[in-house]
């Protein structure tokens, strides 16, 4: 079966129960990071809380006021996020491989998943370190936001790559739409209750991402069947590139492409 009769199987049923996975996958990543924080607490206490700082002139005038954190509060955070992200983004691709015909390789898909998201923390901890002394508890907040979006983003097109890699244009326009979904309930929602936004912005954001890639690839398979026209496979090639054959030279051996150390 090839990968347009895989997309094809996708139904409106189908995106509403990975909308309902990728809910539930989200609030198992917030159990862990409640469970650490709270884990956490009872041992340490108050050393978690952020301190308020002011600057202020001569004659009492605050200049500026930003919120200090511990050490230890900063390494919490980074590690708590990590956890619930891995964990969130573990059960959505073992859930969905397991659900989906289209995902096969299961395997894979939840390897490459987990390096990912160690790679992503490597890469999201100097920027944790930078926000969090210019910004204090508010930089740390938007660090987390950060990296739970770039490894829910990296996890939902790892699953397309592996999988349906001739329609990964169709999943990239599904994971801006699913941000953009994101963004809009964190907007209209977040300023009425920030605090229970920051523990449903996992499970809103799983859910989102697939919904977003699902009903962007229902529609777009929809289209293209009615009108014939696969525009989106990353195959297509328009203007003055049209016709045009790629010439690829197959190597065999490694020593033959790199050559001789």
């Amino acid at each position: 079966m090839n990968e347009k009769q895989l997309l094809g199987k996708l139904t409106l049923p189908n995106v509403f129960v990975n909308t309902l996975v990728g809910f539930a996958s989200g609030l198992l990543g917030t159990m862990v990071l409640g469970l650490i924080l709270l884990l956490t607490w009872s041992i340490v206490g108050e050393v978690l809380v952020p301190t308020n700082q002011q600057t202020t002139t001569e004659f009492g005038e605050i200049l500026s006021h930003k919120q200090n954190t511990h050490p230890l509060f900063l390494s919490v955070v980074i590690w708590g996020v990590f956890m619930a992200t891995l964990a969130a983004n573990i059960l959505q691709t073992l859930l969905v491989t397991s659900i989906e015909e289209r995902y096969t390789a299961r395997a894979t898909c939840l390897t490459q998943v987990a390096v990912g998201n160690v790679v992503i923390l490597l890469i999201i901890i100097p920027v944790y370190i930078m926000v969090s002394n210019q910004y204090g508890a508010n930089g740390v907040a938007i660090a987390a936001l950060i990296h739970c979006t770039l490894s829910v983003i990296f996890s939902a097109l790892t699953l397309e790559i592996i999988n349906l890699k001739k329609y990964i244009l169709v999943s990239m326009y599904g994971v801006l739409v699913g941000l953009i979904f994101f963004f809009l309930s964190f907007i209209i929602f977040g300023n009425n209750s920030p605090t229970i936004m920051a523990f449903v912005a996992l499970p809103l954001l799983l859910g989102m991402m697939a919904l977003g890639k699902g009903l962007t690839q229902l529609i777009y398979f929809w289209f293209a069947d009615a009108y014939g026209n696969d525009f989106l496979d990353i195959e297509k090639r328009f203007g003055t590139d049209y016709g045009r054959e790629e010439v690829v030279e197959e190597k065999d051996d490694f020593s033959e492409e790199f050559g001789e150390f």
